[in-house]
């Protein structure tokens, strides 16, 4: 919740998003406490978010939704 006079200095932006029978990924990079920043992967099914994972590079990002949206990746929930 923002206080009064305070300036929300969330920097996530959305750079990619993966879908596939259900299931969808979102991929961010947030730099709220870093310059450098770090790779958020929001993993949804029938649009409800299961989970977020933090992950160092792009790259490890991108293989995780892949694996997410084609049903590679189990969650226990």
């Amino acid at each position: 919740m923002e206080r009064k006079g305070e300036i929300n200095m969330n920097m996530k932006e959305q750079y990619h998003t993966f879908e596939h029978e259900g299931r969808k990924a979102e991929v961010f990079l947030d730099t709220t406490d870093s310059p450098k920043g770090v790779w958020l992967v929001e993993v949804l099914e029938n649009d409800r978010k299961v989970k977020s994972f933090e992950v160092l590079t792009e790259n490890a990002a991108e293989a995780l939704s892949d694996e997410w949206v084609m049903g590679d990746l189990k969650i226990l929930k």
